[in-house]
């Protein structure tokens, strides 16, 4: 699974799909944000999360992704689902779980076969945790670990958080079988 440290080391390539972002030719203020073109803004996410700095593209990623979801086709879907991504780390490093975990849903809802969906859903499941919605954090960490290929240090970290879920709710047999589960795998 990605982390924010790792999307930003891939940040200058993250947004390429769609209009070059080569073209653009400057940053885009918060007040001229409305009226920039996409190329512009595009370049302005691109610094941004290249230097680290996704809360203050949060307002870009948003507007881009109203841009976006008003068009058809392949090239469109791939670029937000990128920008979905990208929204949701950015909540996620604001400490805005909630926020962060609206966006998630709608991304792994949209996206469920993207090749981000496992950080997506142990993203997701993280904001339901830090949230105490036990219930769907537990559930969120059981789809990922059922439905998803994993690899075994991945799958034993899910079954650890999805297992905290599990003692949160009382649910001891079944916390106690992935503790075990997670310990000898």
């Amino acid at each position: 699974m990605c982390s924010i440290r790792c999307l930003i080391a891939t940040g200058c390539v993250i947004l390429s799909v769609g209009l070059p972002v080569a073209t653009a030719q400057t940053e885009v203020t918060l007040d001229a944000l409305p009226q920039a073109i996409t190329p512009d803004v595009k370049l302005t996410v691109n610094r941004l999360v290249t230097a680290g700095r996704l809360k203050e593209a949060i307002p870009y990623l948003e507007e881009l992704i109203h841009r976006f979801d008003q068009a058809k086709g392949a090239k469109f879907d791939q670029e937000l689902e990128r920008l979905y991504y990208l929204l949701g780390a950015a909540w996620m490093q604001s400490e805005d779980y909630e926020s962060a975990a609206e966006v998630l849903e709608k991304s792994a809802a949209r996206f469920p076969t993207s090749n981000d969906s496992t950080t997506v859903l142990d993203w997701l499941g993280d904001c339901y945790r830090v949230m105490e919605e036990f219930r769907k954090a537990a559930a969120t960490y059981e789809k990922l670990r059922t439905q998803h290929s994993l690899k075994p240090a991945q799958r034993d970290d899910v079954m650890a958080k999805e297992s905290i879920c599990l003692v949160h709710l009382e649910d001891w047999e079944k916390a106690a079988d992935l503790m075990d589960a997670a310990v000898t795998s």
